[in-house]
């Protein structure tokens, strides 16, 4: 840019902008399709098989304190 003379500088910086705006909106893409992406790959190895037996819990018995 220090090379270009002050009626050019405006124009190439505005080109410099545009071109970087739209760099930027397309990583923002991509970014958004690699997080959907993952997002599903994390949804289908979390499946439940509601067919299994749960784990067993203790049973605890409350015993009432009374004064």
């Amino acid at each position: 840019m220090g090379q270009l003379s002050k009626e050019e500088r405006p124009q190439i910086g505005a080109l410099a902008n545009e071109i970087r705006g739209v760099i930027e909106n397309h990583i923002d893409t991509k970014k958004a399709e690699i997080s959907e992406k993952l997002e599903e790959i994390k949804l289908k190895s979390e499946v439940i098989d509601v067919t299994m037996p749960g784990k067993a819990q203790k049973q605890v018995n409350f015993i009432r304190l009374q004064k």
